[in-house]
């Protein structure tokens, strides 16, 4: 009978530990898999923000092309004369041009605005975004001062790219370049 106890004991403690080890090891693994979901979500949150960057880059890029092409001339006409917008939109076809495609164009900057609470907490603080809000904003207020009949010369600085040396090109390009630096070592792998 002394036996018998004896082995059930054993059995229980053996059971015991193999309940223990089995928690440790599902501990363990569930800690490296909630790890790999978290790096993922970082790792997609990254190719997100750059896209969605060089996105804006090149939406900002066409609305300030000083090339008008025939559609967009023709919409700008065709809109009714109802009001002095409209009419400074179409006598100042420069500054009517930016403001449709702003308006054409409108959606990359609506998925930067709802990327970045998320791209803070994620990889902290930044500039860029406010950054390229705020170059978004100069082109839509030196548009609006052209078709208004406003400072027409320098806000065409502004709107059209002056060269090589186009200061809204070069912050458009320090932005993304920011956001890039911030997302670089994520995308090589980098886990920390």
């Amino acid at each position: 009978m002394m036996e018998a106890e004896i082995i059930r004991e054993w059995l229980s403690t053996i059971g015991s530990l193999a309940i223990g080890a089995g928690t440790l090891w599902l501990a363990y693994t569930g800690n490296a898999f909630r790890k790999d979901k978290q790096f993922e979500h970082k790792f997609d949150l990254a190719k997100e923000a750059i896209r969605i960057f060089n996105h804006l880059r090149n939406d900002i890029q066409q609305i300030r092309s000083p090339y008008g092409f025939e559609g967009e001339i023709n919409r700008l006409k065709s809109l009714p004369e109802d009001n002095d917008l409209i009419n400074g939109m179409k006598k100042y076809t420069d500054g009517g041009l930016a403001l449709l495609r702003m308006d054409d164009r409108g959606e990359s900057l609506a998925e930067m605005n709802r990327l970045e609470p998320e791209f803070r907490a994620v990889f902290g603080e930044t500039n860029a975004f406010e950054n390229m809000r705020k170059i978004r904003h100069e082109i839509w207020v030196a548009a609006h001062m052209i078709v208004s009949g406003g400072r027409v010369k320098e806000d065409r600085m502004i709107i059209w790219p002056t060269g090589k040396d186009d200061e809204i090109n070069k912050r458009m390009d320090d932005a993304v370049a920011e956001i890039e630096k911030m997302c670089q070592p994520v995308l090589r792998g980098n886990r920390k």
